[in-house]
């Protein structure tokens, strides 16, 4: 069902208003979002692989590393996901090397605590926090 006074769609100024009348961006949200969660328990020779439906991935390194695919940064240019260490032992390992800084790249974090947002550029993965 289409609510107008909940949803607003100005296609002249090619914007989107949820509970929003005038929107200022290009989606304007004026209440909370809910963004999808998965929990991945680490053991020897598993995988989690992320795709378009998921955003946040708890990862239970307890017993081993977590072992983590990534889709290539060419095919989803603008993607955020967000990754969070349940437990410090082990660590988490990317099939994909991520940009830290500019020229630094790693597949490997390991440490404590250990939460970590990267983005696609259209090219490369990039962390997004230090």
């Amino acid at each position: 069902n289409f609510d107008q006074n909940t949803l607003l769609i100005d296609a002249s100024n090619n914007k989107v208003g949820e509970n929003e009348a005038t929107p200022t961006s290009t989606l304007d949200i004026h209440g909370s979002i809910s963004l999808p969660t998965a929990h991945f328990t680490a053991t020897t020779g598993a995988s989690y692989t992320m795709n378009e439906d998921d955003y946040l991935l708890f990862a239970n390194t307890s017993s081993a590393i977590a072992y983590i695919n990534l889709p290539a940064p060419t095919t989803c240019p603008g993607r955020v996901y967000r990754f969070i260490k349940t437990r410090t032992a082990n660590g988490i390992m990317f099939n994909r090397t991520i940009e830290v800084k500019p020229s630094t790249v790693t597949n490997h974090f390991t440490g404590t605590d250990i939460k970590l947002t990267i983005i696609s550029d259209g090219s490369l993965w990039w962390k997004l926090e230090k």
